[in-house]
This record gives structure tokens, C-alpha cells and sequence, in this order.
């Protein structure tokens, strides 16, 4: 199973998405979960975009395939999770940011892969399972 960051889900409306990304999606797609913050993001995202075709293009994307999708919420569970990488990672003077690291928290909870662009960001959480597939 397989939680995408935005990034991917950024990756996969451009106008020439990264073929490697593209047939992974395609093939992994009944394995693949929305995370609730990761929802969050895109959502916000396309609210606050100019109006044009672009903005409604996205509506149409997030709307028939994001929001299809199974999703994971943030859950106490997770919180817990989250409040644990979070002391983690700041006693070992790392930053990472909120939302990415409510979004690993979600990945760690629910025992998925979570797959990033930005493996980097995430290479101090040593419970997180991570995948680039631009690679």
C-alpha cells in the first residue's frame, strides 16, 4: 500500500508528467491511499490559485481522481506518531517541516509507503518506508 505526497499528485497534472510516475500510478492504483493531509495541501492549494482553465482542470483531477481515492485520516494514533517523530527529530537537531511530518506520521500509523520526490526530507525518520519514483 502507498500514500502519495502532493508532490506526486502535483507531478501527475503538469502537462508532461514524468513517464516513470505516471505508470507507476497507472499500475499501483487500486494500492494506493489518500492521506487526509496530504488532501489538505492539494485542496488549499487549488483554492488559492488564479481562475482560469488551469484551476479547473485541477478541480476536475482532484475531484475524479484524488478524492476517489481510499483514504487515511489523521487519527490520535497518528498524532501520537507524529508527536514522536516530531521530539525525534528536533533532539537530533533536524527540522522538519509540520505537514510532512503529519503526512509520515499517517505512511508510519497505517504501515504504507509514502511516496516522495523529497526522500531527502524525510531520511531521518528511520520507521518511515519511502519511495522515489522519479527514479
Amino acid at each position: 500500500m502507498f500514500i502519495l505526497d502532493t508532490n506526486i499528485f502535483s507531478e501527475l497534472v503538469r502537462p508532461v508528467p514524468n513517464k516513470e510516475v505516471l505508470i507507476r500510478y497507472h499500475s499501483l492504483l487500486d494500492q494506493i491511499y489518500l492521506a487526509s493531509t496530504v488532501w489538505q495541501e492539494l485542496y488549499y492549494g487549488w483554492q488559492i490559485m488564479p481562475d482560469g482553465k488551469k484551476k479547473q482542470d485541477i478541480h476536475h483531477f482532484l475531484m475524479t481522481q484524488v478524492a476517489t481515492l481510499p483514504q487515511l485520516s489523521y487519527t490520535k494514533a497518528c498524532a501520537d506518531v507524529h508527536a514522536t517523530v516530531r521530539a525525534k527529530t528536533k533532539q537530533s537537531g533536524k527540522t522538519l517541516s509540520f505537514v510532512d511530518s503529519q503526512i509520515a506520521s499517517v505512511a508510519i500509523t497505517n504501515n504504507v509507503v509514502l511516496v516522495t520526490r523529497n526522500v531527502k526530507d524525510f531520511a531521518d525518520i528511520d520507521t518511515l518506508k519511502v519511495e522515489n519514483w522519479f527514479e
